[in-house]
C-alpha cells in the first residue's frame, strides 16, 4: 500500500484563476498488480492550506486564526509538548459537550469578531486544558467559496501522482449570514444533538452542512408506499442541483450516530419543477426615463428576484397572481402585462443512450399540451430535427423535417392528465442542437401546461425559475390606453 497523506494539493484552474484543492484525510491507494497504486472515489477540496503555530504562554490564551475565509470542517490541531519536548497529540473538534472528560483531547470552534474564528479547549471538566509551554499548531483551508466551483481537471506537482474526476467540484458557499446563524442556532440547541423529529434532522444537518442551501426530510411513514423505519433527507447545496455522491455519504454517517438504532437514514435528489415563462409588458413610454431595453432588463431581474425570493426552496408553492403582480409593480410606467406560465422537466440523455423516464409534474396537465424542445434523431443515418407532442394519453415522437409534420414513433411514452406523470419509453437523443429559443444545446426539456394557476409541491419537489426560460417582450405606447 501507499499513503496519500492530509492535504495533499491538486490544481486547477477555473476561468482565467488557478485554484488548489487538496485531501481531507490520509488516503490508503492499493496496488493492483501492476506497480500502480489505486485510491477511488476520493473527494478533494478547495482552498489554500496555510499552518499557524502559537505558543501557549497562559493557560486562558486566546487562540484566533488570522484568515476570514477559514473552511472550519478542515481544522487540523496538533499539540507539542515544548520546545524540549517534541511529542504531540492530535486533538479532534468537539460538536458538544457529551460524553468528553477532563482527558479529552478536543477543542471548539467559535466565531470572533466580525469575520474571524477562535479556537478554544477544554478546562479539565469538559475537555483536556492546555498548559504554558505547549505548541499549538493549526492547519486549515483558506477558501475562495463559490469560487471554487465548476473546475474539471485536477493535477498533482508530484509527478507520481494523476487524478481522473469524477464529477466537477460543486457546493462551494459563501459563509453563513448573520440573518441564518440567527435562524438556525436556536433550533440546534434545541435538539441536543438527538435526531427525533423531523425538524431535528434539518436542524442538524443545516448547522453541519453550510453548503447546503434548503433541505426536506421525510419520515418514512409519509411515503407512498410507506417504508416504515426509514428518514429520506433530500439535500439541494449552494449552485448545483444535486449533491454530490460524498455530500451525500456524509449526511448519512453524521446523522448515524444521532439517530435512533432503528431508524435507516437515506438520501434521495429533489425534484424540480421548471417554470417556463412568457410574458408580454405594455408600458406609457411617456411616464418613464427608461427606454424599452431597460424596462425589459428589469422585468426580467423582477421575475428571477420573485423565483429565488418565493421559490427555490422545498414547501413553497407557485403563486401565479403574486407574479403577476411583481411584474407590474417593476416599473410606474408599466400599464399590464400579459403573462404566460407552463411547468417544464429537464432531461439530459447521453448521446444515443436508450432510457425510461418516470416525470411527476405532479399538478393536473391540460390534455394535448405536452411539446418539447428540438433534439435529433438519426434514422436509418439520416437525421431528424424531433420533438415530442401528446395525443388522447399517448407521448409521441414527431418531426418536421421534411417540411410537414410526420409522427416517427406513435407510442413514445404516455401521460396521466390527472395525476401529471409522463412516462418516457426508451427514449433517445442522438444530438442536441446548439442553444437557441427552442433548443439548450445539453439537455432536453419536456412541456406541460398546468390546468391551474398555481402550482403546487410534493415534499420532495422545488419550483425554478431561471434565466433560460424567461422570455420578456415589451411594447411601448404613449397613452394609458
Amino acid at each position: 500500500t501507499a499513503i496519500i497523506n492530509k492535504f495533499t494539493p491538486f490544481r486547477s484552474e477555473v476561468g482565467s484563476n488557478t485554484l488548489v484543492f487538496s485531501t481531507d484525510r490520509d488516503i490508503v491507494a492499493t496496488n493492483d498488480g501492476t506497480g500502480t497504486f489505486i485510491a477511488n472515489n476520493i473527494t478533494v477540496f478547495e482552498g489554500q492550506v496555510l499552518t499557524e503555530f502559537f505558543d501557549i504562554t497562559t493557560a486562558d490564551q486566546k487562540i484566533v486564526l488570522s484568515s476570514s475565509n477559514v473552511d472550519i470542517d478542515s481544522i487540523d490541531v496538533t499539540i507539542q509538548n515544548s520546545l524540549s519536548d517534541l511529542s504531540n497529540t492530535t486533538f479532534s473538534k468537539a460538536e458538544n459537550l457529551f460524553n468528553l472528560t477532563p482527558e479529552s483531547s478536543v477543542y471548539f470552534v467559535q466565531a470572533y469578531g466580525t469575520d474571524k474564528y477562535e479556537i478554544e479547549f477544554g478546562n479539565n471538566v469538559t475537555g483536556k486544558k492546555l498548559t504554558p509551554g505547549n505548541i499549538v499548531r493549526i492547519r486549515y483551508r483558506d477558501t475562495l467559496g463559490e469560487e471554487g466551483n465548476g473546475a474539471r481537471e485536477f493535477r498533482s506537482s508530484n509527478n507520481l501522482l494523476s487524478a481522473t474526476t469524477v464529477s466537477r467540484s460543486s457546493s462551494g458557499s459563501e459563509r453563513e449570514s448573520i440573518d441564518s446563524i440567527r435562524f438556525n442556532a436556536p433550533r440546534v440547541f434545541s435538539t441536543q444533538e438527538r435526531a427525533i423529529t423531523v425538524e431535528d434532522y434539518k436542524a442538524l444537518v443545516k448547522n453541519k452542512f453550510p453548503t447546503i442551501e434548503t433541505l426536506n426530510v421525510i419520515g418514512g411513514e409519509n411515503l407512498n408506499p410507506p417504508r416504515y423505519g426509514k428518514v429520506v433527507v433530500i439535500p439541494k447545496p449552494f449552485n448545483s442541483q444535486f449533491a454530490s455522491r460524498s455530500l451525500k455519504d456524509s449526511i448519512v454517517e453524521f446523522i448515524k450516530t444521532r439517530a435512533s438504532l432503528s431508524t435507516e437514514v437515506i438520501t434521495a435528489d429533489p425534484k424540480f419543477i421548471i417554470l417556463d415563462i412568457n410574458s408580454l409588458v405594455r408600458f406609457n413610454s411617456t411616464q418613464t426615463t427608461r427606454t424599452a431595453e431597460e424596462i425589459k432588463s428589469a422585468v426580467v431581474s423582477n421575475i428571477l428576484r420573485y423565483g429565488s425570493t418565493n421559490l427555490s426552496e422545498f414547501d413553497k408553492d407557485f403563486r401565479y397572481s403574486k407574479l403577476l403582480n411583481d411584474i407590474d409593480n417593476t416599473d410606474s410606467s408599466i400599464l399590464s402585462n400579459n403573462t404566460k406560465v407552463r411547468m417544464a422537466k429537464e432531461l439530459r440523455p447521453f448521446a444515443s443512450s436508450l432510457e425510461d423516464y418516470n416525470l411527476d409534474f405532479n399538478n393536473k396537465i391540460v390534455p394535448g399540451s405536452i411539446t418539447s424542445s428540438l433534439f435529433t434523431i438519426t434514422v436509418n443515418g439520416v437525421n431528424f430535427e424531433c420533438s415530442l407532442e401528446d395525443l388522447n394519453g399517448t407521448i409521441r415522437l414527431v418531426t418536421e423535417s421534411r417540411g410537414s409534420k410526420e409522427v416517427l414513433n406513435f407510442n413514445a411514452g404516455t401521460v396521466d392528465y390527472t395525476t401529471g406523470s409522463v412516462f418516457l419509453d426508451q427514449f433517445k437523443v442522438d444530438s442536441y442542437f446548439k442553444r437557441g429559443r427552442k433548443a439548450f444545446g445539453d439537455r432536453v426539456q419536456l412541456y406541460a401546461q398546468n390546468e391551474d394557476t398555481d402550482i403546487l409541491v410534493e415534499q420532495d419537489q422545488i419550483v425554478l425559475i431561471q434565466s433560460l426560460n424567461v422570455n420578456v417582450s415589451i411594447v411601448g405606447q404613449t397613452t394609458d390606453d
